[in-house]
């Protein structure tokens, strides 16, 4: 099976846009986490598109909830565009036993 997948990043004033495309599996999101650290780093804002996305697999789903907790909490600005009834606004990441011990350690 021909699986199509990519990403565009780009930096728009000072934020960092990440575009996805295609089916994604955790492995395609799994980079994104370096961005929220450069964010920290250079104070940007992270934007991720996934207007263009026709299928995640929910190991994926978990992974975005699981960073988009992980920004607030380094104080991050991360916005997801395009994800159809605000998908990741109830989701509860799981297992954030020792969270703070990965982020610091």
């Amino acid at each position: 099976m021909n699986k199509e997948i990519g990403s565009t990043t780009r930096m728009i004033a000072k934020n960092v846009h990440v575009d996805l495309t295609g089916d994604i599996s955790v492995a395609d999101v799994a980079y994104l986490r370096d961005y929220v650290m450069q964010a920290v780093e250079h104070q940007q804002t992270l934007l991720i598109d996934c207007s263009k996305v026709s299928y995640f697999d929910t190991a994926a789903l978990q992974f975005l909830a699981n960073l988009r907790v992980e920004a607030r909490a380094l104080g991050v600005p991360l916005q997801f565009q395009g994800l159809p009834g605000s998908v990741l606004a109830n989701a509860a990441p799981r297992g954030l036993d020792g969270f703070e011990q990965r982020m610091t350690g």
